[in-house]
């Protein structure tokens, strides 16, 4: 029957940890950058949203002014 041995990591040091530490430490930078990025994109897109609901706000007024839409078509559309 063949032996078989263990050994303990001896090659264990210091420069590991630091190593690990800023492996984590870039992680963590990334994931901001990452993170930043995403909430940007989201501002832009409710900055868009926002101007398509205001211009979209503005035509059904115009709409209304002029007799092409009624009020009472306007609130049956909101209770839906």
């Amino acid at each position: 029957m063949p032996k078989f041995s263990l050994r303990k990591n001896t090659g264990y040091s210091a420069k590991s940890d630091e190593e690990m530490e800023m492996n984590q430490e870039d992680s963590v930078q990334q994931l901001r950058i990452e993170a930043s990025q995403a909430c940007n994109s989201l501002a832009e897109g409710l900055e868009q949203l926002s101007n398509e609901t205001s211009q979209a706000c503005s035509n059904i007024m115009s709409g209304v002014n002029q007799g092409f839409v009624s009020k009472d078509d306007l609130q049956c559309y909101h209770q839906e």
